[in-house]
């Protein structure tokens, strides 16, 4: 009888755990829709603030407790409700909240992924340990955009994040070459806006014979082997490169401007 009794009172308690959860989250949400409708263009405050409350809201739903792992499947059902996608089977807790509290769009994504990617490097900076701490270091970097830029320019980025910041960066790039490739043309609706790798040969006319390609999602006949380990290696490859061009190019922007406070200075000491 004990036993039944300590059961119900689990129960009870991981209920009340589970809609105090929702109640948070949904909280956030209105939070998030007021701060867009009243304060978007002007409050860079509201913004940290808001990213902060989902630091720590993050912060309390990593650990393998039972109530953690509720709050994670509750977030997941809430993402699965509202039809946002993601591109794992188990999602990061920050990309699942950031898409749900700020209703992910096609026309936010890349804004969106902006916030994600700035509370993730806060989670794995040391000096952070709390929402006001990523208030700070936001502040201190110059804003949240400057925070995923020094994170892009570290030699410590992961694999994951020069994926992420090649798919970012990939509107901006130049278009070297549209081709049409069968495969593609014949299963467009499965693969529209995903990524893919064709896989050819130069020819000596310095033309490429396509002979194969991989994608990073089933399509077609190619539910299994379709290559996403590929085209996730060649993200990872464009991003390492976008990162060492934009190195380059700050070291000599730098170095301009040193030279030019130096002829400055040289000046001055002229007249």
């Amino acid at each position: 009888m004990t036993k039944v009794i300590e059961s119900v009172k689990q129960t009870d308690a991981l209920l009340v755990m589970k809609e105090s959860f929702l109640i948070k989250v949904n909280a956030l949400k209105d939070q998030s829709e007021n701060f867009h409708a009243n304060e978007f263009s002007t409050a860079n405050d509201a913004l940290y603030q808001m990213l902060a409350d989902i630091y720590d809201t993050h912060s309390l739903m990593t650990d393998n407790t039972t109530e953690s792992k509720e709050k994670r499947t509750l977030l997941k059902k809430m993402c699965d409700d509202a039809g946002y996608k993601f591109s794992k089977k188990k999602p990061h807790i920050v990309d699942m909240l950031i898409k749900f509290v700020f209703a992910y769009t096609e026309k936010n994504k890349r804004r969106l992924s902006t916030y994600s990617r700035s509370i993730k490097a806060c989670v794995a900076e040391t000096s952070v340990y709390c929402g006001v701490d990523l208030i700070e270091h936001i502040q201190k970097c110059g804003g949240v955009e400057e925070v995923v830029r020094s994170l892009s320019n570290s030699n410590t980025n992961t694999a994951d994040d020069k994926r992420e910041y090649a798919k970012e960066s990939f509107v901006k790039k130049e278009v070297n070459a549209t081709v049409r490739v069968n495969a593609v043309t014949e299963n467009v609706t499965s693969l529209l806006g995903s990524y893919v790798v064709l896989v050819g040969q130069v020819t000596a006319t310095g033309d490429i014979e396509v002979k194969h390609i991989c994608a990073d999602k089933a399509f077609g006949d190619r539910q299994r082997n379709f290559g996403s380990s590929v085209v996730n290696h060649a993200l990872a490859n464009m991003g390492s490169v976008i990162n060492a061009g934009e190195a380059t190019n700050k070291a000599a922007n730098d170095a301009e401007k040193q030279t030019q406070n130096e002829n400055a200075e040289l000046v001055g000491v002229a007249a």
